[in-house]
């Protein structure tokens, strides 16, 4: 009869259990850049997507209203002749009055008193408004010839909102300013316009802030904070803003629409195409920029790592830096 050994024990001795475990480290260690990659090209195609919806949102309320165009900048307030020498006014007055035809009364007249005080409003907050409608409910607008902005007594039925904007993703801001919408990395998306077809700079001469060498200010008191001269926006003097983006032919990307960008999961924008060499000696608004950094994916702010590397647009397929 065979002897059983019953000082044998069962298991794994402590050599075979640090094997086991050091194996399980390498595949771990293997495989997390793999679902980082996975996750973050997720939520690049949820932005791309998003950027899309707005793009098609934007279409639809040009379509809707019939204008060529949502601007980069905007006045609110309830009185437009109250600085007949404001530029910046008169734009606004002069947009609004084509959306709404007849809600600002006849020329002369002050306006509606569908809003208290005065806004100055960047990109940003100008699709949020126009896409979503008055907040804080973003309902759209109402389909009435004199008064969109608030229920009428004949009932009348709203247009849109064209975008569903998230409200846990609305941001609101101090001091009773407008909000701003965040995009799904959690900062706010970029908005520029071109006007007529390759002039983005249209709303830059006219409600800009600082001038391009930090020295001078718009004396415009209806200026709008962060929108440079080239029609983009950010802070000037700490070297934060962002401009619109010309191509290596020169010529604005999408030069007969507009963009829209998020700065990625870094948070840090690139410049976009800041303007190197400003000609005249005029008033800034009049002086001419006759070079500029142009837009190349995988150079300079869009090189792979770079601030812009990883930002998304609606004129580009993939991240600006490249895959």
């Amino acid at each position: 009869m065979t002897r059983l050994d019953t000082n044998r024990r069962a298991g794994f001795t402590l050599i075979e259990l640090l094997v086991v475990v050091g194996i399980i480290t390498l595949l771990v260690g293997l495989l997390l850049p793999a679902v980082h990659k996975i996750r973050e090209a997720a939520m690049r195609t949820r932005v791309r997507a998003e950027i899309g919806d707005l793009n098609t949102a934007v279409e639809s309320f040009k379509s809707t209203y019939q204008v060529s165009y949502i601007p980069t900048a905007l006045i609110l307030t309830n009185n437009y002749n109250q600085d007949p020498t404001s530029v910046a006014l008169a734009d606004s007055r002069q947009y609004i009055a084509k959306v709404w035809v007849r809600a600002l009364g006849a020329p002369g007249q002050p306006g509606q008193t569908f809003w208290p005080g005065t806004h100055k409003l960047d990109g940003n907050q100008v699709l949020l408004l126009l896409l979503g409608g008055m907040p804080p409910n973003y309902q759209g607008w109402l389909d009435h010839q004199t008064n969109p902005f608030q229920a009428p007594p004949d009932g009348s039925k709203a247009k849109g909102p064209f975008y569903d904007f998230k409200a846990d993703r609305i941001r609101q801001n101090p001091n009773g300013e407008m909000p701003h919408y965040l995009d799904l990395y959690g900062n706010p998306y970029y908005y520029f316009s071109s006007r007529n077809g390759n002039d983005y700079d249209w709303f830059g001469k006219r409600y800009f802030d600082i001038a391009p060498d930090n020295t001078t200010q718009n004396t415009d008191a209806f200026r709008v904070p962060g929108i440079n001269l080239e029609g983009g926006f950010g802070n000037v003097q700490a070297g934060t803003d962002v401009y619109p983006f010309r191509g290596l032919d020169g010529k604005y990307l999408n030069s007969n629409g507009f963009q829209i960008i998020s700065m990625g999961r870094d948070g840090r924008p690139g410049h976009g195409s800041k303007c190197q060499n400003w000609t005249g000696a005029g008033a800034w608004p009049t002086r001419v920029c006759t070079s500029w950094t142009l837009y190349e994916s995988g150079v300079g702010d869009y090189s792979p790592g770079a601030p812009g590397g990883d930002d998304l647009a609606n004129f580009a397929r993939t991240v600006l830096g490249g895959d």
